[in-house]
Formats: C-alpha cells, structure tokens, sequence
C-alpha cells in the first residue's frame, strides 16, 4: 500500500495483523482497542451489509473504498 506514504499521519500507526474472514461488530471493536490503531484498511467484502449499518450507528467512517479495498476510521 505505497499509496499510504503520502499520508504521514498514518503511517506511525501502520502494523501487520491476522484478520478475520469477514469483520463483524466485536472483531471491529477489538482492533479499534488497539494501541495506536485508528484505522483498518481491508477487503471491501469483509464487511457485510449489517456490520456497514453498525459501523455508521457507531461512528466507524469509511475513509474511502476502490478496486475491493476499504479504508475504515475508527470512533
């Protein structure tokens, strides 16, 4: 994700990690208790149409989505 170099504020709090198959509420809400993390870039398909529904209810913007990614903000 070269692309991400251009945006510094993001970049001290890049860090690899496994990540579920489809992200559901608790799986969001764990990987925005982390240290330092404020945002999640994925696979636009690992959110389903209720999770997108919770994350606006509960303030997890979606920075931008193109080419099957999501850039998603956390609260």
């Amino acid at each position: 994700y070269w692309f991400l170099d251009y945006a510094p504020e993001l970049r001290i709090h890049a860090f690899d990690s496994m990540m579920p198959a489809s992200f559901g509420p608790d799986s969001l809400k764990e990987f925005a208790r982390r240290p330092g993390a404020r945002y999640v870039l994925t696979s636009s398909s690992r959110f389903s149409e209720s999770t997108q529904a919770w994350m606006k209810r509960n303030g997890f913007e979606t920075v931008f989505a193109e080419a099957g990614l999501q850039l998603v903000r956390f609260p």
